[in-house]
């Protein structure tokens, strides 16, 4: 084995630090460097009561466009009532298609026409907000009682891929946001 300049055999402290960083080293640092970004991401995610306020919004149309989706594939039809606290999932009708499906606010349905399974909630809205609802140009009273099997329907999927059109309005601390969804096509979800 060669002597060092030094004497010694082994290197020195400086010489082994001049090759760089190990394997290990890197990764603890990245490691690191990922965690800090992570929790500066998810620091900056919450903006305000307006992003909660569009989010809900979003869930509502993907959770109803979803269903739509799913009663058109299966030739089923799909229910929903709006609450002060969410969006619930009603049970399904035992009956084919009538034209009692098609009209625009549907809460003369009777709890003898679903199946005996109880309303789900698909999407909960942030604490303290108020919401609004317009059927097919209707305004609509909302229920406070929900969950419970016998709750007015307000929107329905057909099984030929129609569903009922409706605008929710969510507001909450001075901030509003609207969600449009027409029978067929596009949803649109607007600050007001």
């Amino acid at each position: 084995m060669q002597k060092l300049a030094t004497g010694n055999d082994s290197p020195t402290p400086s010489a082994r630090t001049q090759a760089g960083l190990s394997l290990i080293e890197t990764l603890v640092v990245l490691v690191i460097a990922s965690v800090l970004a992570t929790m500066v991401t998810l620091r900056l995610g919450d903006l305000g009561p307006v992003d909660e306020l569009i989010e809900s919004a979003e869930k509502v149309a993907v959770v109803i466009n979803e269903s739509c989706e799913r009663a058109m594939l299966q030739s089923e039809v799909m229910l929903f009532s709006f609450s002060s606290t969410g969006l619930y999932q009603m049970g399904l009708p035992q009956f084919g298609r009538s034209p009692n499906e098609t009209s625009p606010l549907v809460s003369n349905l009777s709890s003898q026409d679903r199946q005996a399974s109880p309303p789900q909630k698909r999407v909960n809205w942030p604490s303290e907000v108020q919401i609004s609802v317009e059927v097919e140009g209707h305004a609509v009273v909302i229920d406070e009682t929900l969950p419970r099997s016998d709750a007015p329907v307000h929107i329905i999927c057909g099984s030929l891929g129609e569903r009922t059109a409706f605008v929710l309005t969510l507001r909450q601390a001075g901030e509003s946001v609207r969600l449009q969804m027409p029978a067929f096509g596009d949803w649109v979800i607007e600050r007001v």
